[in-house]
């Protein structure tokens, strides 16, 4: 959350290296091979994951959000990071040649879009630069893109967003951004059920290894 503390968060005992830690637990709980964060406080890669096996591929600042975003995978897989001009991708977003065991390989590209219903022109568009930056790294042996982030796109506006960059996404039960579950911010006055606004969005035959 970019360095901000959760107002749900113990009174005493409690500092901002106790909350990261926390957040970096959970990821490496689930043992993903590749993870992507957004809201990092802090451009380095993190120490804990580093010491828990991850490769660190690169970090890029969100200047429409908190923090920057991160990109981190972990054997079998090895990536290369590839270099982007913001302005290219037109969003906070890091991208990279993923390998896989058996030489074939995906492009990932970590993002965090702008957040605001104002903003769904705008996150179609640079969704769609991200995505026609991300084919033009692909490659023969490329199964495809694969998009993951917070995406700030509602379940109304992702099937567009969708069908304009010719993705498919892969659903999930639940809400990743669910304040009447997660009490971060005291003065949030979302009275909804829950958004999912966190996506995982996969191009070309990709889709079909998933």
């Amino acid at each position: 959350a970019g360095g901000l503390r959760s107002a749900k968060a113990p009174e005493v005992n409690w500092s901002l290296l106790d909350q990261r830690c926390a957040i970096l637990a959970e990821a490496q709980r689930w043992g993903a091979n590749l993870l992507a964060l957004q809201e990092c406080e802090q451009s380095d890669p993190y120490a804990e994951l580093i010491g828990s096996g991850y490769a660190f591929v690169g970090s890029a600042p969100a200047p429409e959000a908190r923090g920057h975003v991160h990109l981190y995978v972990r054997g079998p897989l090895r990536a290369e990071r590839l270099d982007i001009d913001p302005r290219d991708a037109g969003a906070a977003a890091v991208m990279a040649r993923v390998h896989l065991e058996d030489a074939r390989g995906f492009v990932a590209v970590a993002v965090h879009l702008p957040a605001g219903k104002g903003a769904a022109g705008r996150r179609g568009a640079l969704l769609t630069r991200v995505m026609d930056v991300a084919g033009k790294a692909a490659s023969a042996r490329t199964l495809g893109v694969l998009v993951l982030g917070d995406c700030n796109a509602r379940d109304e506006e992702i099937g567009s967003l969708c069908q304009d960059t010719d993705v498919r996404e892969a659903r999930y039960s639940g809400y990743s951004w669910c304040p009447r579950q997660n009490k971060f911010f005291a003065d949030n006055d979302f009275d909804g059920p829950g958004l999912r606004f966190d996506r995982i969005l996969c191009s070309g035959a990709l889709w079909a290894e998933a």
